[in-house]
């Protein structure tokens, strides 16, 4: 009697499972984050505007780091990419 309680247990929590998932698969963001390519010299892979942005630098470290609007804050020759995190709650 207990083993076929648990049974049924585990059935209907497999059953919300699947449920889950497919409203994640149909509802997860949209590029909610997208690597750019930086060069100094290139403006157009510059960010947009002033503010923060994850970066990855040519040592493969990763964080975030100031645009000021001309350079980065920090670490400026050592930028590679840069990225935008979206919210997923704005992101449709």
């Amino acid at each position: 009697m207990v083993l076929y309680f648990f049974y049924e247990l585990i059935k209907l929590a497999l059953k919300h499972v699947t449920i889950a998932l497919k409203i994640f698969k149909t509802n997860k963001p949209k590029n909610a984050l997208s690597w750019q390519a930086f060069s100094f010299f290139n403006t157009s892979t510059h960010p947009p505007k002033y503010g923060k942005y994850l970066v990855y630098r040519k040592d493969g470290k990763t964080h975030w780091e100031t645009w000021n609007g001309s350079g980065w804050a920090y670490n400026h020759n050592e930028i590679r990419y840069w990225a935008i995190i979206i919210s997923p709650i704005n992101s449709n």
